[in-house]
């Protein structure tokens, strides 16, 4: 992935630009907090990047301060407000008709382009939508929105918004003042996150949600690609990495289609890898050839997000031969196993960043009469394979 500092305006104005694997893509504007371009949005960038987009971070503090950027700890806030609070608000619009203009005219981007933001920049963002042809624009936690709301009407593209519950800088009522300006139209998507801090999406701030951060970029995700782009069907995608999985043996053709950091986790039996290169390794040696003749899945639910799926699937096959990766340190039975499983998988552009396999192995070892059925089988009336027949017919 490719990261630099470009010029924006003559010598004076810069950005930093992240750039997908592809080298083209739609375009994305990426406002930073009152932290300035630091390593947590330069990493952003990447990963906005790694799904496709072209990614340009500007330094909005170059007027006063050029390149800076802090951390999240002791004076740095204070800096940051005092430098924010030095810039005159017609030259911040004027430095965001000049972003706009700069990568509006980038050979690179050949897609829509919109913007996002945290913060300081979460509210940069909004004002952007109501200035200028700005498709979507998502904006995290932004503090000054809610003052800017006679421009409502001036938005043409879509917004989407994510506030926390614990913010000390906006409070429910200026959530709900927003609401109430865009008085439901559809174009405005407004989440608001239950037991989360201002800054939730920042990995490096001790306010840092996983899970929060996590949904809040699906939706973002999810909004971009519908304004924007890229169009990706992850349905083909997975079901072509699948295809040649099983088949090939080739660990760089398998490695192609894996992002640098990818890896793959069969949470019961512990098995898997890390890394492109382990994880292609992973795949190539529980390809179709190792496998027993009759290893069958069977799909009975898919769930689809902006970057991920979510299968139920049916497992079965005659322990005929060795399946570490699912039963580990166990020698052929020649017993029948059928056992319901869900994969977890998450995609960055079009290659597979993780699986992670879930299942009951104990399920599969008393089927193979190496632990107690009653174990298992409290109900015969509930029994595993009674919710099997069940989902059979489904897929059947």
């Amino acid at each position: 992935m490719n990261g630099n500092w470009v010029k924006i305006l003559d010598d004076v104005f810069w950005g930093y630009l992240a750039l997908p694997e592809s080298g083209a893509g739609p375009g994305l504007i990426l406002l930073s907090e009152i932290f300035g371009v630091n390593n947590h949005i330069r990493k952003m960038a990447h990963k906005f990047a790694s799904e496709g987009y072209v990614v340009l971070a500007p330094d909005m503090f170059y007027r006063a301060c050029p390149r800076y950027e802090a951390s999240y700890k002791g004076s740095d806030f204070k800096q940051g407000l005092a430098l924010i609070n030095s810039l005159k608000p017609k030259d911040i619009l004027s430095d965001l008709d000049t972003v706009f203009a700069k990568i509006s005219a980038m050979p690179e981007v050949t897609g829509g382009i919109g913007v996002t933001g945290y913060c300081m920049g979460g509210s940069l963002a909004f004002r952007m939508a109501c200035e200028l042809d700005i498709k979507i624009a998502v904006c995290y936690y932004g503090g000054h929105i809610v003052k800017n709301l006679d421009k409502v009407n001036n938005i043409k593209g879509k917004v989407v918004m994510h506030f926390a519950q614990i913010d000390e800088y906006i409070s429910l009522d200026d959530v709900n003042k927003i609401k109430a300006a865009f008085g439901g139209r559809p174009d405005c998507q407004i989440y608001y996150y239950p037991g989360t801090q201002h800054g939730f999406n920042c990995d490096e701030r001790p306010s840092y949600n996983h899970i929060n951060a996590q949904i809040a970029y699906a939706r973002s995700l999810d909004a971009l690609r519908l304004n924007i782009g890229p169009t990706l069907d992850l349905n083909q995608t997975w079901q072509d990495f699948e295809n040649k999985a099983l088949k090939s043996s080739s660990i760089d053709e398998i490695a192609a289609m894996l992002t640098p950091e990818s890896y793959i986790y069969v949470l019961p039996s512990l098995a898997g890898a890390k890394s492109s290169s382990d994880t292609a390794r992973f795949f190539s040696n529980f390809n179709k050839a190792n496998l027993p003749d009759d290893f069958k899945v069977s799909l009975v639910s898919r769930t689809v997000s902006a970057n991920r799926i979510i299968d139920e699937i049916i497992i079965s096959f005659t322990h005929s031969k060795p399946v570490p990766f699912l039963i580990p340190n166990i020698s052929p039975t020649f017993k029948p196993v059928k056992f319901i499983a869900i994969v977890i998988c998450e995609f960055k552009a079009n290659k597979l960043s993780f699986e992670r396999i879930y299942y009951d192995l104990a399920v599969i070892l008393s089927q193979l009469d190496l632990i107690d059925k009653k174990l298992v089988d409290f109900d015969s009336s509930k029994t595993s394979d009674g919710v099997l027949v069940d989902l059979a017919s489904i897929v059947n």
